[in-house]
């Protein structure tokens, strides 16, 4: 169980943050990278795993479905490939 305020963890998340742009400015995550060099975004890899697991245990995870189908189509777009199901 988790314990603890909203407020609480708003502030944890921000400091852990802050504490990230200081000591690591530069910083871009992988995805990113790969985004921006014109590589292959690991979409299938995990989101798309994701939501085959889902729907194989009727999991229903609308949030994680709209935003596996925005990421495969900037990956889409970014790649200049046709799309894909999951």
């Amino acid at each position: 169980m988790l314990s603890g305020s909203d407020a609480q963890a708003v502030a944890a998340v921000r400091a852990a943050g802050e504490e990230f742009a200081v000591n690591a400015p530069e910083h871009r995550m992988s995805a990113l990278q790969d985004l921006e060099a014109g590589r292959r975004l690991e979409v299938e890899e995990t989101f798309g795993d994701m939501v085959r697991r889902a729907r194989q245990r009727d999991v229903h995870v609308p949030l994680l479905e709209a935003t596996y189908h925005l990421v495969a189509a900037i990956d889409r777009i970014n790649s200049g490939s046709q799309p894909r199901s999951a």
